[in-house]
């Protein structure tokens, strides 16, 4: 099986980039939607710099809670702190993370995003994954090709 790439994304086209975000917000929102009263993903790079988007999310497909989140963090350091959560979390589960800090989440680095997204793509839903990224999603885990 061939190793999705992030990398590869962003070598590509805007509309095909596009194409890969939109794919990955997909994928998020078909888990967020699994949760009662959580808001969905519209823009990745802003509505995860809280961390409480990615704390839904590793928290719905982990089946698991992660203690000490700010659930309305009112400033940078709570942001980054639930970030730091979230990354410690991963660490623990051996989930295989390229190097991303909570520092790059909060400043709404994509490219960081979406590798700590595919990340837990191949760790909990090894089943949704395509080769470029994880699949764009149609209310079910099937992938589409990429």
């Amino acid at each position: 099986r061939r190793k999705a790439s992030i990398s590869a994304a962003f070598s590509k086209p805007a509309p095909q980039r596009e194409t890969q975000v939109q794919a990955y917000v997909a994928w998020i929102n078909s888990h967020l939607r699994k949760r009662d009263g959580v808001r969905l993903l519209e823009d990745m790079q802003s509505d995860m710099s809280d961390g409480i988007t990615l704390v839904n999310l590793v928290e719905i497909v982990s089946s698991d809670t992660i203690s000490g989140i700010f659930r309305k963090p009112s400033n940078i350091a709570e942001r980054k702190s639930n970030v730091e959560l979230v990354i410690a979390f991963m660490t623990t589960k051996r989930i295989r993370m390229h190097q991303t800090s909570a520092k790059d989440v909060v400043e709404g680095n994509l490219k960081c995003i979406m590798r700590l997204v595919l990340s837990l793509a191949a760790h909990y839903k090894p089943n949704t994954m395509v080769a470029g990224g994880v699949a764009q999603l149609s209310g079910s885990d099937a992938p589409l090709p990429a």
